[in-house]
């Protein structure tokens, strides 16, 4: 079962609306929470370099792409990449989050490409028994 609704970026590609975020996700935690969080329909994930656990994140996504449960193409990962990695094509689209107006229009006036989307983070509250598996719930629109 996947999360609606999802929506159609500039470029094409369609991403999901709702995502699992892992700021803070504890190590050796999070590979656990990502493999929940595919299991029960969660198709988008945002991780970052300096977040520590892109590695953890990709395991978990390896895993059950290996188990037959996902394909590659299914999995729309958020992450804080540059304009080359969009020309290397190792990434889909560039995406914004939290910007406010004027960080926004000074990034749509110089970059060479141009952001897809607007991530808004909003912190949910988790049913407790999902806590420890799923720290971080954030509505991507």
């Amino acid at each position: 079962m996947d999360f609606e609704p999802s929506v159609t970026l500039h470029n094409g590609q369609k991403m999901p609306m709702l995502g699992l975020g892992t700021w803070q996700s504890p190590p050796n935690e999070v590979r656990e929470a990502v493999k929940t969080a595919i299991d029960v329909g969660y198709r988008m994930f945002d991780t970052a370099y300096f977040y520590g656990n892109e590695a953890e994140v990709g395991q978990a996504v390896q895993q059950k792409i290996d188990k037959g449960k996902i394909k590659r193409d299914d999995i729309f990962i958020t992450t804080k990449e540059l304009e080359s990695a969009v020309d290397q094509g190792l990434v889909r689209a560039i995406g914004l989050s939290n910007f406010n107006s004027v960080q926004t229009e000074y990034i749509l006036e110089h970059a060479r490409i141009k952001p897809a989307n607007m991530q808004v983070q909003s912190l949910c509250r988790a049913l407790p028994e999902h806590t420890a598996l799923i720290p971080r719930l954030y509505l991507f629109v």
